[in-house]
């Protein structure tokens, strides 16, 4: 009895840790009405990713709809949509990238290994931007329409249902 209560501790740490796990994973979930859905996506000016001067610029959002990808390097959810974002990309849609608390170099190093869906990239060293975009953490998703209000902010990693359901309609493909 006494090995048993040994391990209890351990054994209730790992059923917690799953249960985290799949809440925060396999969650059926709905696209996030965060704070910006409705309103006008926010003016900004990012330096890009080889850190020149206005490397992405709210005008780059013109001409919609379009979509607005939060990642980093360090982030493995980004990790694990960045094939489903390739594969939009490669269908024609318009992805603008952010990366958001990270370093060029290990954005750069990562893009490079699994390559880039994004017309422009934009770095968000310190968040500053993302406190605007009303950002928790990476990755998130944005859709911007035609006339650049944001209409749907999505966060934690794209799922292949909000692709097929909202995303790909959205963007006409």
């Amino acid at each position: 009895m006494s090995r048993l209560l040994k391990f209890a501790p351990i054994l209730i740490f790992a059923v917690f840790g799953v249960a985290l796990g799949v809440a925060l994973f396999w969650r059926d979930r709905a696209p996030d009405e965060g704070t910006l859905v409705g309103a006008p996506a926010p003016e900004f000016a990012l330096r890009s990713l080889d850190l020149e001067p206005n490397g992405l610029t709210r005008a780059d959002l013109g001409g919609g709809p379009v979509l607005v990808n939060v990642f980093a390097s360090w982030c493995a959810p980004c990790r694990i949509e960045h094939p489903r974002l390739v594969a939009l990309a490669e269908e024609g849609a318009r992805i603008y990238g952010v990366i958001w608390r990270d370093s060029p170099q290990a954005a750069r190093a990562m893009l490079e290994e699994l390559g880039s869906p994004y017309a422009a990239i934009g770095l968000d060293r310190n968040g500053r931007w993302g406190q605007g975009w009303a950002v928790e953490g990476a990755p998130e998703t944005f859709l911007i329409d035609e006339t650049g209000v944001v209409r749907l902010h999505i966060r934690g990693p794209l799922s292949a249902r909000d692709i097929d359901e909202v995303i790909r309609p959205a963007l006409g493909l």
